[in-house]
């Protein structure tokens, strides 16, 4: 599940709410390990959690879920528990504030907010380790979370907005259906039989395809694909695989897959993988 779904969930307004401000200490936790305290500091980090915010839910939402005033309210509220608890005790309390379907996600946010001023130092790098080996994730699984927060932050900065999304549209001339929602910019689906389908959901703002391959009970893997200038291509192979990518073949099918696509990262059964 994508940050933007997660974020765009208006009926779990308080669950929303929570996974705010557990980013915000994130953010503190992460940036404070490199002695980042001071309100200037703090001032950046807000910033910067806003671009990214902005980024993944889109301007309408940022002001609803990330004001200014409430995200330094909550950051000056971290920054004292911190200071006042200690890293390791704040640590466990830090890992006990995300849900457990949003915690990939959410270190992926965390680092993100980290990166957008422009560099990330070794003692934020071990803290962000040090934070998601608290939510029981191994380091293997951490680096790849990693460069999917590089490869996000990269995408947003590049957008493909208006083409991508009548491109994403084109699918429903060759046997697609169209998919409407809050959380994505255009989508598709393409019914395989037995109630198995593949559905593609499009976040222009940050050039990534969505693309779940689901069984009839609606398990299976769910691709990132950032797609760069390649999403013709993308949706072409998509689109070629319609009836052939199912949970029991998308080994033998994501190979034509990567060779049209800039990066490529797969989410399965909560993990992380990066092809």
């Amino acid at each position: 599940m994508s940050v933007r779904k997660i974020l765009s969930a208006r009926a779990a307004r308080p669950q929303v709410e929570g996974m705010m401000e557990a980013l915000v200490h994130a953010a503190v936790f992460i940036g404070g390990s490199d002695g980042r305290f001071g309100e200037e500091e703090l001032n950046v980090f807000i910033d910067s959690m806003r671009e990214v915010v902005s980024s993944a839910v889109g301007e309408q939402a940022l002001e609803d879920l990330a004001s200014t005033g409430r995200l330094l309210d909550q950051a000056r509220v971290a920054r004292r528990e911190l200071q006042l608890k200690g890293e390791p005790a704040f640590l466990v309390g830090l890992a006990a504030r995300f849900p457990p379907h949003f915690a990939r996600d959410g270190l992926v946010l965390a680092y993100r907010i980290v990166l957008a001023d422009g560099k990330v130092t070794d003692k934020e790098a071990a803290a962000f380790e040090a934070l998601a080996a608290a939510m029981g994730l191994e380091l293997a699984e951490t680096q790849v979370l990693k460069q999917l927060a590089l490869q996000s932050e990269t995408a947003s900065k590049g957008g493909h907005k208006g083409t991508s999304i009548e491109q994403v549209r084109e699918l429903e001339s060759r046997g697609w259906k169209q998919l409407k929602g809050d959380d994505f910019d255009a989508g598709a689906q393409f019914d395989q039989g037995g109630g198995a389908r593949l559905t593609v959901e499009l976040d222009s703002g940050e050039s990534v395809l969505h693309v779940n391959v689901q069984d009839a009970a609606g398990q299976g893997p769910h691709l990132r694909l950032f797609f760069g200038d390649s999403l013709p291509a993308v949706l072409a192979v998509l689109d070629g695989l319609k009836a052939s990518l199912l949970p029991s073949t998308i080994g033998q099918k994501l190979p034509a897959l990567r060779a049209v696509c800039t990066e490529l990262f797969v989410e399965h059964e909560g993990h992380f993988t990066r092809l």
